[in-house]
Parts: structure tokens; sequence; C-alpha cells
């Protein structure tokens, strides 16, 4: 592989119109959606004395300690086991109430539509120097109605109510996305049977614990009884690697079952894998077709915890990103991607830039981690993906069904508003998306310093609007370099 700096950029010039929007395309500038919905599914109530808290429930443990041991997982999910002890699966929100809230939801971000195009899509096109050819090209793909919708929060399925509501989402001509584990549906065959009648668009789940080759051969090579059985004899409080056995499993029965919707693995980069990221990616791309590998560094800044990489980590990162940024290139000028991964260039450029703008490891190592990365509430357009999410305060007069609150999952400190969806119209979630949300990061007394989820950013436009003012000026001139403008 070619360095970074030696590869010609993306050739844009003197192309046909369907030529420059194949290439947008390939390179995930924009999505074939206008925006999306990422909704916690599993808020339940939690009580401390005698207050009542929104907390999110989980049927696995992914921790990096217990009672001060290591579980041998490689990050810390605010929804784990251990964290939310005692909580009530029949506290979760109804299922005609999320139904209700989507609905309001999808029909306020489709009247955001007008005040977009008229006054956010053409400022951003103004102060991010798109080339008045590319922002035509954006603007007929974001004629896309259709919205994104991610069921998500741990393990959704465990929602009784998921396949209905899975259902009703399609039913409106948008696109539903399942983000779990897939325990219920190793463990229940009834409720596969029935998620395969009526799938969801997307089935995504987690790979952060697939840290060595090895344990993939082993995983890929063993019967699916066999797989089960190592699943069982997996500590409760050991959740990555439970949710590895689950995603695997659920990999190898679908790989020959066209019933079965794509399926997306992401797939967190941290110090467990990285010495072994470039064989993983191989090994899943050949062994895996029926999987797309959406890989991303592990996040930190979210939770206002320092960064894991060190140097030595930093250095293997870097290789990754020129790499990737250079695969990008290589298929938007007519090649074939050597991994089947989720193409988004504008993030690997964003990482990039961090690299180029500093020197200091902490502060690479931080703002990889999120740390004045990108961020949600920088203006309004950065969060074209809606969160529907808990909240942090206590239980106000009236509240008496958890989570259904526009906000945040990974941080609901600082822009989680106090209604929830099933209260509001178009109009107030409308105005939330573009002035609420801006509003609330801005006055908050610790706003979240940012993060480098992917789905989060969404396409190059909202991560453009939200990207870091330290990192701006060297991503516009590196996105010049490699993709032409």
């Amino acid at each position: 592989m070619q360095q970074l700096s030696e590869l010609k950029s993306v050739d844009l010039e003197e192309k046909s119109e369907s030529q420059i929007t194949e290439k947008i395309k390939k390179l995930g500038l924009v999505r074939e959606a206008f925006a999306a919905i990422q909704i916690d599914m599993n808020p339940v109530s939690k009580k401390v004395g005698d207050v009542k808290y929104d907390a999110t429930l989980c049927d696995h443990n992914c921790t990096t300690v217990l009672n001060g041991e290591p579980t041998g997982g490689n990050y810390t999910c605010p929804a784990a086991i251990s964290l939310n002890k005692g909580l009530n699966p029949k506290d979760l929100a109804p299922t005609e109430k999320i139904i209700q809230g989507l609905k309001s939801s999808l029909n306020g971000i489709l009247a955001s539509r007008p005040e977009f195009f008229s006054t956010i899509f053409p400022l951003y096109c103004i102060e991010n120097k798109i080339p008045s050819h590319i922002s035509k090209i954006y603007e007929s793909i974001l004629q896309e109605e259709t919205i994104e919708v991610n069921l998500f929060g741990g393990s959704p399925e465990i929602h009784p109510g998921i396949l209905s509501i899975i259902q009703d989402i399609q039913s409106g001509g948008h696109k539903a996305h399942l983000t779990t584990t897939g325990k219920r549906m190793m463990t229940n065959p009834k409720f596969l049977e029935s998620f395969l009648e009526n799938p969801s668009d997307l089935l995504a789940f987690g790979a952060d614990d697939f840290e060595s080759v090895e344990f993939l051969k082993g995983c890929f090579s063993m019967s699916l009884d066999d797989l089960k059985d190592n699943w069982k004899k997996t500590p409760w409080y050991q959740g990555q690697r439970k949710k590895a056995y689950e995603a695997i499993y659920i990999t190898r029965i679908a790989k020959d079952n066209k019933k079965f919707p794509p399926i997306l693995y992401n797939l967190v980069v941290h110090p467990g894998n990285l010495n072994e990221i470039y064989e993983i990616f191989d090994y899943l791309t050949e062994h895996a077709p029926n999987v797309v590998l959406n890989p991303y560094p592990v996040q930190t800044a979210f939770f206002g915890s320092e960064s894991e990489y060190n140097e030595s980590h930093l250095q293997d990162l870097e290789k990754l990103i020129d790499t990737i940024i250079a695969e990008h290139i290589h298929y938007a000028n007519g090649g074939q991607l050597r991994w089947n991964i989720v193409t988004r260039v504008h993030y690997w450029l964003m990482l990039k830039s961090v690299y180029l703008n500093f020197n200091n490891t902490k502060e690479r190592a931080n703002m990889i981690g999120g740390e004045n990365l990108w961020t949600c509430y920088k203006a309004p357009g950065a969060g074209r993906c809606v969160q529907v999410a808990s909240s942090q305060t206590k239980y106000e007069e009236g509240k008496d069904i958890p989570g259904g609150h526009l906000g945040c999952f990974w941080n609901s400190k600082t822009v989680n508003d106090n209604r929830q969806i099933w209260n509001m119209n178009e109009n107030e979630i409308k105005n939330w998306i573009f002035d609420g949300r801006v509003e609330l990061g801005n006055t908050a007394k610790n706003p979240c310093k940012g993060c480098g989820f992917p789905r989060m950013s969404f396409d190059s436009i909202s991560l453009e609007i939200g990207l870091g003012d330290t990192i701006r000026d060297t991503y516009f001139k590196l996105r010049k370099e490699k993709i032409g403008f």
C-alpha cells in the first residue's frame, strides 16, 4: 500500500454528473437517506431513595472492571447489568407509545426539510467550500425522504414489541435498523422465525471482542452447538465476549439464509485488537462475506475520560487510517475495496487531520477519543442523526413512562430534553432539531466534550458542520488534496 501522501486524489474533473454522483456515493459523502433516528428502546425507571430516574435495561455486562477486578472487556457501556442492578423489564415503554413518538419524530424531521434546504444547506456549502456542481449533486441525493431508524440500547430485542415497531417503521416508507446482541435470536427459535417473517432492513452487532484471528478461526470452524456451548460457559460479567459469540452464531446461520437482512459489525478499534486489526478485517471479509464492517476508534470523551491509546497504539491506528483513506480513493477511481467496510471517507479524513494538527501524544489520543473532535450541538445541521434516550433528571410530576427524551444515549447531561417524544408534536421536534439541541448544548454547565461515533456524525454535511475548530483548516486542506474539492 502506498503512503497516503503518494496517492492520487479522487478524479472529479471533467466527469459527467452521473459519474461524479457515483464517486460521491462510493466515498460515502452523502447517504441515500435524509436523516436518521437512533432510539434507546430499553429505558426503565430506577429508584434512588424515594426519587425515580431513568436507567437503561440490558441483558449483558460490558465493562472493563467488576468490583475492582478486570473483566477482560475493552470498554464500559452505561447500560451494563452491573451498573444497573434491580431494573424491571415491566417498566419498558409501551409499544404504542414508542410507535406514537417515532411517528412524531419522523414527521418533525420531514417538517425540517424546507428550512434545511433554504437556509442550512446553502450556508453549509458556502462555509465549507463545496463547489456548485458538487452541491447540486448533494442536494439531489438528499431529496430522498427516507429516514433510517436505528433501534438501539443494549439489547433492543428484549422489548416485547420490537417486531411490531420494525413493521410500523417500514410501513411508513422508512428503514428500520436493529442494533442488538443476538442473544434472543440465538436462544429463542420462535422469535427468530417471527423476525425473519418481516426482518429489519439491517441487522447490526457489536464486534468489539474480536481480539484475535485465532479466536475468529475457532468460532467459524467449530460446530454451532459447540459455539453455543462456549457462549454458555462464558461468565455473565464478560458481556463483550458473550456478544461476540452471539454475533458470530447469527452470522453463520444467516450466511445461506436469504431471509436475513444485511448484517453489519460495529467494530471498535481499541488497544486489545489493534495489533491484529488488519488480519481481523481480512479474515472477516473472506469468511463472513455477508457482513459489512463498521470500524471506528474507541470513544472516551463523552464520558469525560482520558483516551486509552498510548503512542504505540496511535502509530498503529494512523497506519490503519491511512490505509482506509487509500482504499476509499482506490475504490472511487474504479478499484475494489480490500475490506467490505462502510464507506465514509470524510470520517477518516477527520481522524487523519488530528495527526496532522497535533504532535503531542495526549492531545492526539484524547481527540481521537472524541474530545473537541465533533459535536452534535455545534450548529444547526450537525445533528441530523436524532437520538432518543433517557434523562438524567429526576422524574417530574406527570412522568410515568421512562425514556423517550430527545438527546443522547451516551451523554445524557448535555442536550437531553425534559419532554418526551410521545407528548410532542412535529413542530416541537423540528424546533429541537435545529435550535433546541444547540441551545441546550451551549448553555449546559458541563457540556459533552464531543465524540467520534460515525453514526452520530451521519454524513459529510453533518460532520463538517459539527467539526472541531482546531482541525477545520487541516481537514479542508486534506479534503482538497485527496478528494479534489
